[in-house]
């Protein structure tokens, strides 16, 4: 170790150095948390930062998750340990280690000067401790609000995607906060053609609107509807149908996809994106990627939802109940159904889609990717 990293003193060169180190999969498509971290390190290499990738194969699904033979990592360096199918959850215990091994030579090999990861294992905290012993800056980037019951590992600044998850972190936490809207990488996420047919629900979780979009389908029964499978299945959705009263084998108007694909091909079909989340989300990555598609985005007020789709897209405000949780009930049932029936004319859809693009516009990877580049550059120095 030289003496001058040693003792903090690290100078960035003209060419900054990142590792993106994740013992999670960063192709793991059902993971936005994990999409995130590739498209941001896709932007900061297509910049001329030096980027070099290090995750496993495990998914949250327990499905491989690896590059596509097409992949595009924008000059990025890749290194994937792959470890047995079906690894998921508690991915860093099926490695015998292998994964933090690498990490930490990477850290004397490749010098990086700045180490970006994310999470609250003890196999993090190690990382970020033996890159802040280095004299490496460190970035935790946090997408969700689970880890504000976490003791966080030690860094130099938190990277949220909100100014929502900001203000619920910066009460919490005295590291100071970066706030960085979900960087979209075009490669992954604009589609090559689009036929817009279908209101896509994305996972499949009772606390993601299950129970709401299977009574949407059966109250609009004319409108194609896309199940995307994620970290729920297929199943669950028809436990929420059924749940809700209605037999799944009756809504002929729904359709089931597997995910763990590109987004920009699940959207290649889509017209309308639903996002009815009773819970809080820390920002709505897909319906950023749905709106620089031009497709319109119907989301609940939960979280950072509202921020995501200002101007772009259309909140649907939950009524409460008196501890404050969200009612899904008929009246909200009602309001869902005319948001969508307001978007049914070839007109009123267009002027819709062309909003949300309009907006969209500022996160298209020539416009991120320089403000991220500078604004971390800047950071670093």
């Amino acid at each position: 170790m030289d003496t001058a990293a040693h003792q903090g003193a690290r100078i960035v060169a003209a060419a900054p150095r990142l590792l993106l180190a994740l013992p999670q999969s960063l192709f793991d498509r059902g993971s936005g948390a994990a999409v995130s971290m590739r498209h941001l390190a896709c932007q900061l290499a297509s910049q001329g930062w030096t980027v070099q990738m290090l995750c496993t194969s495990a998914t949250e699904s327990g499905a491989p998750g690896l590059p596509l033979a097409d992949e595009d990592l924008a000059g990025a360096a890749l290194e994937l340990i792959r470890l047995p199918d079906g690894s998921a959850r508690d991915w860093a215990q099926h490695d015998g280690g292998a994964f933090e091994r690498r990490a930490l030579a990477l850290l004397d090999s490749f010098r990086p000067d700045l180490l970006l990861s994310f999470g609250a294992d003890a196999l993090e905290h190690r990382l970020c401790e033996a890159a802040r012993a280095r004299g490496v800056k460190v970035l935790l980037a946090l997408h969700n609000l689970a880890y504000l019951q976490l003791a966080l590992p030690r860094c130099d600044a938190l990277l949220v995607p909100s100014r929502f998850m900001a203000a619920r972190y910066r009460a919490r936490v005295a590291a100071p906060i970066q706030m960085l809207a979900p960087p979209l990488w075009d490669a992954d996420v604009l589609a090559r053609r689009h036929e817009p047919l279908y209101a896509t629900f994305i996972n499949p979780e009772p606390e993601k609107g299950a129970s709401l979009v299977a009574r949407l389908a059966a109250r609009c029964p004319h409108q194609p509807f896309l199940v995307v499978e994620g970290r729920a299945s297929a199943g669950r959705f028809a436990v929420a149908a059924r749940a809700a009263g209605l037999d799944p084998a009756r809504l002929s108007n729904v359709h089931v996809t597997a995910g763990g694909r590109r987004v920009r091909d699940l959207l290649a079909f889509t017209r309308v994106l639903l996002m009815p989340s009773l819970v809080e989300e820390a920002a709505g990555r897909a319906a950023a990627e749905a709106m620089a598609n031009g497709i319109p985005a119907l989301v609940s007020d939960q979280g950072g939802l509202p921020e995501m789709v200002a101007g772009g897209g259309r909140v649907i405000a939950w009524s409460r109940d008196d501890q404050g949780r969200p009612l899904d009930d008929e009246a909200a049932l009602e309001c869902w159904a005319a948001a969508l029936q307001a978007l049914a004319g070839k007109a009123a859809w267009r002027d819709a889609a062309a909003q949300a693009r309009a907006v969209a516009s500022r996160w298209h990877s020539a416009v991120q990717a320089p403000l991220l580049a500078q604004r971390l550059r800047g950071w670093l120095a």
